[in-house]
């Protein structure tokens, strides 16, 4: 996987469910793959971000 100087931070606030998904804490190659499939990015639905503090409250 690529070296991510974010990805502790990105980990502890990704609210994706799938546990065992490679791409957890990869954001940018999480997005990436998810626009290639036409997919939407669960972290961008509004209900994900309200939960992980991304947006104000």
């Amino acid at each position: 996987m690529e070296n991510c100087p974010n990805y502790q931070e990105n980990l502890a606030a990704c609210p994706c469910t799938s546990e065992t998904c490679e791409r957890k804490g990869y954001c940018c190659l999480c997005i990436r793959n998810h626009r290639a499939n036409g997919n939407h990015v669960f972290c961008m639905r509004p209900e994900a971000l309200e939960k992980s503090k991304v947006l104000p409250a």
